[in-house]
């Protein structure tokens, strides 16, 4: 469903179901450079679409999720040790690295927007993620089970396996 700024209805658009006809299961949402990426919860994938409706593909494969729910877009800047920013235009001269976090059962994957693969974090402590926000640096998020936030620190070093930490 989409609406104008002023809460006006403006038109629905269908989902493209998985490869085997089951129909999508939107739960989380981001968006960035007219961009939508919707968390299909059941299907185990991240779909792309224009607002208009159009449908850009799926990011990364199939088997890359498993039951995305939340999804939040930030921008790692430039450099060995410098933190995540909030999301920028790609206009901007120093928009540095856009990435994807996506939260699933027990784990957060930071994914490319072309869907590479950059990092799977594991949360023993998890039991059901869901939302994800970031702020000052860190990815936050909601783990409905236990009913608690688990905060996890961001930084970009040129080793790919270390985008996230626990600690």
């Amino acid at each position: 469903v989409v609406f104008d700024t002023d809460f006006h209805f403006i038109r629905t658009f269908r989902l493209q179901p998985t490869s085997s006809g089951m129909s999508a299961s939107p739960y989380g949402l981001a968006v960035h450079d007219h961009v939508l990426y919707i968390a299909d919860c059941s299907g185990s994938r991240v779909l792309k679409y224009r607002p208009s409706g159009e449908y850009l593909g799926i990011l990364g494969s199939d088997a890359q999720f498993r039951h995305p729910r939340g999804l939040a877009l930030g921008t790692l800047a430039g450099g060995h040790s410098s933190p995540l920013t909030s999301q920028r235009s790609s206009t901007d001269s120093d928009a540095g690295c856009s990435v994807l976090f996506v939260s699933e059962q027990c784990r957060v994957q930071v994914v490319s927007l072309s869907g590479d693969l950059l990092q799977v974090l594991s949360i023993p402590a998890a039991r059901s993620l869901w939302g994800l926000s970031i702020h000052a640096g860190r990815v936050l998020v909601a783990d409905q089970n236990r009913r608690s936030l688990h905060v996890l620190r961001a930084r970009y070093t040129t080793d790919a396996a270390h985008y996230l930490r626990t600690r």
